[in-house]
C-alpha cells in the first residue's frame, strides 16, 4: 500500500511539473519578431554616430588616446593613435596615410610628404615620412659619436613610447635628401627640428673595406665613408612604420 501512495504521487508531481512547463511557454509567447523592422528603427552604430553628432554641438568632445576603442567617428585614426587603431590594413582613400601608404601609392590619403605625429603616445618627437612610412627622429641630438656609439645610441634610444629604435641603413637615411637644397640637404618645410647640417652615420659597412661605414652629407646630399671607430658623425635614428 505505502509503494502504490509513493508510485501515484509521484507520477502526480511528474503532471504538475509538466503543467508548469507548458504554462512557461505559453507566457512567453513567440520570441520571434511578428514583422519586419520598421523603416525608422536604427542601429547601435547609426545612434552612436548621432550620440557623437550630438556631442560635437554641445561640448566639443574628442576621443581618448590610449582608452583601447579606436572612436574613428571623432577623427581617430592610426595615424595620431596607433594604439587605439592599429594600422592593420592599408585602404586607399580612408582619409588616413597608414600601413604600406605612401604619396606615390595613395595621394588622396598621403597629401604630404612629412606628417608629425603629435598624438599619446608620440606627443609631436617623431616624424613619419609618408613617402617610405619609415618614422624618424624629430630631433638630432647635437652630439657627434662613431659608428659604435652611434648603433648603441639608437638601440637604447626610447622616444615617443617605442624602443625598437636602429641606426638607418644607407638607402634608408638617403631617402631623406633632397638633392636640390643644400645646407640642409632636406626637403623644403621639412618639420625636423635641431637639425644639425653635417654627415649622418648610417648602419651600412663598406664592403671592401669593413673598417669604413657609408655616412650622408646632410650638406650636399652626397654619399661618403668615414672610419667607423674614429669619425665622430651626427645620428638620425629611425624605425620602420607606426
Amino acid at each position: 500500500m505505502t509503494k502504490k501512495k509513493v508510485f501515484t504521487g509521484g507520477i502526480v508531481i511528474a503532471v504538475l511539473a509538466l503543467m508548469l512547463f507548458m504554462a512557461g511557454i505559453s507566457f512567453a509567447g513567440n520570441l520571434e519578431p511578428s514583422a519586419a523592422p520598421a523603416p525608422t528603427m536604427k542601429t547601435l552604430e547609426q545612434i552612436y554616430i548621432k550620440l557623437v553628432k550630438i556631442c560635437e554641438k554641445t561640448t566639443g568632445c574628442t576621443y581618448t588616446a590610449g582608452d583601447g576603442v579606436c572612436d574613428r567617428t571623432l577623427g581617430e585614426t592610426c595615424s595620431n593613435s596607433v594604439a587605439d587603431c592599429p594600422c592593420l590594413a592599408t585602404i586607399c582613400g580612408d582619409g588616413t596615410c597608414n600601413g604600406t601608404e605612401t604619396t606615390a601609392s595613395c595621394a588622396a590619403d598621403c597629401t604630404s610628404r612629412f606628417t608629425v605625429l603629435t598624438d599619446s603616445p608620440y606627443n609631436g618627437v617623431v616624424v613619419r615620412d609618408n613617402s617610405t612610412s619609415l618614422v624618424w627622429e624629430r630631433s638630432t641630438d647635437p652630439t657627434g659619436r662613431n659608428w659604435y656609439d652611434a648603433n648603441t645610441y639608437c638601440s637604447n634610444l626610447t622616444l615617443g613610447g617605442k624602443d625598437d629604435w636602429y641606426l638607418p641603413a644607407k638607402d634608408e637615411l638617403f631617402s631623406l635628401v633632397d638633392t636640390t637644397q643644400t645646407n640642409p640637404s632636406l626637403p623644403l618645410g621639412h618639420p625636423f627640428q635641431n637639425v644639425q647640417s653635417g654627415y649622418y652615420w648610417s648602419s651600412t659597412i663598406v664592403a671592401d673595406n669593413p673598417n669604413f661605414a657609408l655616412d650622408v652629407d646632410f650638406i650636399n646630399g652626397n654619399v661618403l665613408s668615414n672610419l667607423r671607430n674614429i669619425a665622430p658623425l651626427y645620428v638620425r635614428c629611425v624605425r620602420g612604420g607606426q
